[in-house]
């Protein structure tokens, strides 16, 4: 389908160079080239009607869905120009700055439980081998 939807397609042309060396079609004659050129460029005469047609009904659709992207691109340029504007706003280094420093403020808040916690499990680590120890030993049951 793809070679007869040019303009620019040569139906003769087209017809004669496949028929050219092809011993199916050999007995084609030049008048039956001819009636199936007509009909290639009758079709592809449809299909570009067929697409002036479909561009024709949904025209008003495509002006809509233009209309809209436009007015959302306008919308999204506008909320970074307020952001990029605004220095205290979301979204600017400041606001980066200062998730880093709240980050930093837990870090200092919660280290020491972390190191606890890591102690706990350690004592717990080392308690629970020498009990299984001892129990190999028969000291656990007394």
């Amino acid at each position: 389908g793809w070679v007869c939807s040019c303009a620019l397609f040569e139906a003769i042309l087209f017809l004669s160079r496949v028929h050219q060396d092809s011993r199916v079609h050999q007995d084609t004659s030049e008048v039956d080239l001819e009636s199936g050129a007509l009909g290639l460029k009758s079709d592809l005469k449809g299909q570009i009607q067929q697409r002036k047609q479909l561009v024709k009904g949904n025209f008003d659709y495509f002006v809509s869905c233009k209309t809209t992207i436009d007015g959302i691109l306008v919308y999204i340029e506008s909320k970074l120009k307020r952001i990029e504007d605004d220095p205290e706003g979301s979204g600017t280094s400041h606001l980066f700055n200062m998730m880093q420093g709240v980050n930093s403020m837990a870090s200092c808040a919660f280290e020491p439980l972390f190191e606890r916690q890591k102690m706990v499990q350690s004592v717990g680590r080392l308690a629970y081998s020498q009990v299984v120890s001892w129990g190999s030993f028969g000291l656990a049951e007394a």
